[in-house]
């Protein structure tokens, strides 16, 4: 059974070779915890209600490599762009982890909360909401070097702020930074 098993990753390893599959394989899938629409209120002209939304990331890992260390770290930072432009960090983190050759290890992020407005009636109605515009997932080695990265989409990588988890680590900064302070402007 073993030696079966050990033909099995073999063939694996000699296919996403022959295929020039990269040595780590990074995905992220987004997941919904939460939906949620506040009461409506009347105005002049129609109503408004508030509109609410968490969301988060499954990132899954897989190393294809044997030349590839097996004790890593994986960082990610989730971008936020908000109803008037601005691009802010909605959450970032990271975690040490052991893989194994071969076999995906999936890890949740920490959720992020989207907000927004909806009116109906009047002569604007519509809907203002805060969206995801991207995530950036990077996989070091246990002395720092970067082996994989993922940009999705890839103009986020300009944008991707790694400093603020050096900030995290150091005490300066708990939690996702205010929103007041924005990565990008309009």
């Amino acid at each position: 059974m073993k030696t079966r098993s050990a033909m099995l990753i073999l063939s694996l390893l000699a296919v996403s070779a022959a295929l020039g599959r990269e040595d780590i394989a990074i995905t992220a899938t987004k997941k919904t915890l939460d939906e949620r629409k506040g009461g409506e209120q009347d105005l002049w002209r129609g109503t408004s209600r508030s509109l609410e939304k968490t969301i988060y990331y499954d990132i899954e890992i897989t190393v294809w490599s044997p030349a590839v260390p097996l004790d890593v770290k994986v960082e990610w930072l989730i971008l936020i762009e908000g109803a008037g432009g601005r691009l802010f960090p909605g959450t970032f983190g990271e975690k040490s982890i052991g893989l194994a050759l071969g076999q995906p290890l999936t890890m949740p992020t920490e959720p992020v909360k989207l907000e927004g407005r909806e009116w109906t009636g009047g002569p604007n109605p519509g809907t203002v909401q805060d969206r995801v515009a991207g995530y950036a997932v990077r996989v070091l080695s246990t002395d720092g070097k970067v082996l994989a990265e993922k940009y999705e989409p890839v103009s986020v990588k300009g944008d991707a702020d790694w400093s603020l988890l050096d900030e995290g680590r150091t005490g300066t900064r708990t939690g996702p930074p205010a929103r007041r302070s924005p990565l990008r402007r309009p």
